[in-house]
Order: structure tokens, then sequence, then C-alpha cells
């Protein structure tokens, strides 16, 4: 009787220890598991602040196009003021001669 016992503890004792070693192996999975997605965490951190500075940029950049098709219309806008003035200065002289 007592050595059914025994061996029933044997038995107990050996079943927690494969259950502790297969543990132990899904433990060390998800602690590579957890290592991998901290990784990647940081991967979507580093790439999430880049794009907000691109954003940054992006929008800086708009700006400046903005401002620049400003500065063409009025380089524009002077030209044809110039060319206008420079026909004027032409029919003149032309009235002058015939």
């Amino acid at each position: 009787m007592l050595d059914q016992k025994f061996h029933l503890l044997e038995e107990k004792i050996s079943a927690l220890l494969e259950t502790l070693k297969a543990l132990r192996g899904e433990n060390k999975s998800l602690q590579e598991e957890n290592k991998l997605l901290r990784i990647r965490a940081q991967e979507a951190d580093a790439l999430s602040k880049e794009k907000v500075e691109l954003q940054r940029r992006i929008g800086a950049l708009e700006g400046d196009l903005s401002a620049n098709t400003g500065k063409e219309q009025e380089i524009r806008e002077r030209l044809r003021t110039i060319i206008e003035k420079i026909d004027a200065i032409e029919q003149m002289s032309s009235k002058e001669q015939g």
C-alpha cells in the first residue's frame, strides 16, 4: 500500500516535472517573441517620429511653393508692365520716324 502511494507520488512528480519543462520552453519562446515585439514597437515608434518630421517638412515645402508661386506671379506682372512700356516706346519712336 505504501509502495503504491510512493509510486503514485513519483508519477505525479514526474508529470509535474514534464509540465514544468514544457512551461519553461513556452516561457522561453514567449520571451523571444516579446523581445521581437519590443524591437518592432521601437521601429514603429521611430517610423512614427519620422512621419511627423516628414509631414512638417512637407508643410514647410508647400508654404515655400505657395510663396514662390506668388513671387512668380509678381515677376510675370512686372515683365508684362516692362514689355508694355517697351511696346509704347517703340510705337512712339515709329510714329516720330513716320
